[in-house]
């Protein structure tokens, strides 16, 4: 009986799983969501481990520990490890579950530490396909990670032409002065990198000035090497989304799965030609306010007018929809490891008492 519902409930979790290869967000009524508790674990605070530790730990009400300090978590149900494993963590808190968080880390764990854990999350679907190998896996796109304040509303263009803000450290040389020379630009803004927990003016030197934002290829994604091929294939796509989130309509590069995943494709550009051809069009989007529906269905406007209109509305609710069900991914997927922890403990149950009867039986037929 007991190896029926163990089968039983490994079924389900499987099929579970299944369907959620597709968008993380449809994945929302798989589990009933329940309160668990949870330590999101990082082994440094900077960058990217305190966008995916640190403030996805306040945004949820849950726990962050550092490595080098997590001394006792008895009385979690789920350990996040954010992109790297907390190998001392692993090893001795075998009764929790625990989760891989690879945020930007490319680079496999090896298989016996994947072996402990229970659930896997990724930035994209086609880095989860290629790499998921654990009974819990999901997609969970980065989260707006800006001190700035959220709105939705568009932004109006100012006399003259566009304010373009090129998002990112690494921008590949030459690309500034291209976007430059674009007749419908006016300026060009660079982001200036920091760590983020000291970028609260970043939105007023930055962000604030910008009509359009352009998260074009790192210089870390040019090379054709194979981590940097990854990189592109890979990358969480904050620098899509956070300028979207502000309102700004934002050209992404094809080469990045996460901006694909998201979209609109006609906001997606893989040479300087098409980034051009997409500021002219929204130059002439921007010029006409939003909320005058004859611009936007007038007789006079182009077909490449309206679709980049129509584009806009789209990139916007994509990301506000990340933005909007991001508790809910995190809280289905909680509710998924702890189901498959249990059913796992269960199968170790079951597994060490037919070993205790094998024994015994085999050591009855020796005093036979």
């Amino acid at each position: 009986m007991l190896l029926l519902t163990i089968l039983s409930a490994a079924a389900a979790l499987t099929s579970d799983r299944l369907r959620c290869l597709g968008r993380a967000w449809a994945c929302g009524a798989s589990v009933e969501p329940a309160p668990h508790r949870v330590a999101f674990i990082v082994t440094s605070g900077h960058g990217s481990n305190m966008m995916r530790g640190m403030h996805i730990a306040a945004m949820l009400n849950h726990t962050l520990l550092y490595c080098s300090h997590a001394a006792d978590l008895s009385g979690f149900e789920v350990v996040v490890h954010v992109k790297e494993l907390c190998t001392a963590v692993l090893a001795r808190w075998r009764d929790v579950a625990h989760v891989h968080d690879h945020v930007d880390n490319f680079d496999r764990a090896p298989v016996e530490l994947r072996a402990g854990l229970v659930g896997e999350i990724f930035n994209t679907e086609a880095h989860m396909r290629e790499v998921c190998g654990r009974p819990v896996c999901a997609v969970i796109p980065h989260p707006f990670n800006l001190p700035c304040a959220v709105r939705g509303e568009q932004r109006r263009l100012e006399d003259g032409g566009l304010r373009v803000g090129l998002v990112g450290c690494g921008v590949p040389p030459g690309l500034v002065e291209a976007v430059r020379n674009m007749s419908s630009v006016r300026h060009v803004h660079l982001e200036r990198c920091m760590v983020l927990e000291t970028t609260a003016r970043m939105c007023t030197r930055f962000y604030d000035k910008l009509d359009v934002a352009i998260a074009w290829l790192n210089t870390d994604a040019v090379s054709n090497s194979t981590k940097h091929a990854r990189v592109r294939r890979f990358k969480p796509a904050e620098r899509y989304q956070n300028p979207v989130a502000l309102g700004i309509p934002t050209i992404g590069h094809t080469a990045y799965e996460s901006m694909r995943e998201i979209g609109p494709d006609s906001l997606l550009c893989d040479s300087l030609a098409c980034v051009n051809r997409t500021l002219l069009a929204l130059h002439e989007h921007l010029r006409a306010p939003e909320h005058d529906s004859r611009h936007a269905n007038a007789a006079g406007a182009s077909p490449v007018v309206r679709a980049v209109r129509q584009a806009v509305r789209l990139q916007r609710v994509a990301v506000q929809r990340i933005i909007d069900t991001l508790p809910r991914m995190y809280a289905d997927l909680f509710a998924r490891v702890v189901h498959a922890h249990r059913v796992r403990q269960q199968q170790r149950k079951f597994s060490a008492r037919i070993r205790r009867h094998t024994d015994a039986a085999a050591r009855r037929r020796q005093h036979a």
